[in-house]
Order: structure tokens, then sequence, then C-alpha cells
């Protein structure tokens, strides 16, 4: 068995698991919180901050340094045909997904996580409700743009594949 099919293996296993979890969370199940309102809160926060989180940490590290490993593999230079071009496109995407699940989700899942620590299990302040509900929107928004980003990754790494 060749080294690149392992990390292929590696690539499409964790991009399955990064990729699945990130639309499920933003296309089902943020929605759905929505709708229930204050009553998902606890719900979110414990989606956000428990094994999930550490999950599709571990994926994407794992889809994007795989990924770069084969594309300098697939791609010798500079991109000169549309495969190779498409695979770039993938490429980026993919790393511009990473960027705005370590950034900004993280971030704003950790300043969430935050805010309901805070609260001890009293009910927040009308302040803190609306920062709550500020930073779950910007999860939401966030997570709407990372799937589609993740979208733009799927199609440059299928329309690139040999």
């Amino acid at each position: 068995m060749e080294l690149s099919t392992i990390w292929n293996f590696l690539h499409v296993g964790s991009a399955v698991v990064w990729a699945g979890g990130t639309f499920a969370v933003a296309w089902f199940i943020s929605p759905a919180a929505k709708a229930a309102g204050p009553a998902a809160g606890p719900f979110m926060g414990a989606l956000a901050a428990g094994r999930m989180r550490m999950v599709m940490t571990i994926a994407s590290a794992v889809t994007v340094l795989s990924g770069l490993l084969l594309w300098t593999d697939a791609v010798d230079g500079t991109p000169s045909d549309l495969r190779t071009w498409m695979l770039s496109l993938g490429a980026v995407a993919g790393i511009v997904a990473t960027g705005l699940g370590h950034g900004v989700q993280g971030r704003t899942a950790k300043k969430l996580g935050g805010a309901l620590a805070e609260l001890g299990g009293n009910p927040p302040t009308s302040d803190q409700a609306q920062n709550m509900a500020a930073l779950q929107a910007k999860l939401m928004r966030t997570g709407v743009q990372l799937a589609w980003v993740m979208v733009i990754a799927i199609a440059g790494m299928t329309f690139g594949a040999r």
C-alpha cells in the first residue's frame, strides 16, 4: 500500500467528519435550537463545549494537513490546468474554513461558554441575555458561512479528482 493511499484515507475520512458535523450543526441543529428559543441554550452550550469541539478541531487539522501533503504531490509547481486549479481552489477553501472554524467560531463559542458559566444557573440580566443572543447569532451566521465554504472545498476536490 502506498503512503499516498493512507494520506488520502485520512484526508477523506476526517473531511467527512468535519464537513458532516458542520453541515448538521449549521443547517439542522442551530435552526432547531433557534426555533426552540431560550430552552436550547444549555444544549447548545454543552454541544459547543463538549466532545464535538475536540473532534471537529482534530478532524479539521487532519483534513488540512493531509490535504496539503496530497496537494503538493498532485500539483507540480504552479497550477496550469483546470484539474490543478480546482484542487487549489478546494485547498484554499479548506484553509479558509479552518480559519473561520478555529478563529471566529472557536473564540465566539468560548465567549458564549464563559457567559453561560458566569450565570451559574441563575437567569441572565437583560444585558447578559442580549450579549448571549448576539454571540449565538454570530455562531449561527458564521456556521452557515463555514458550511458554504466547505461546499466550495468539496466541489474543488471533487472536480479536481482524477
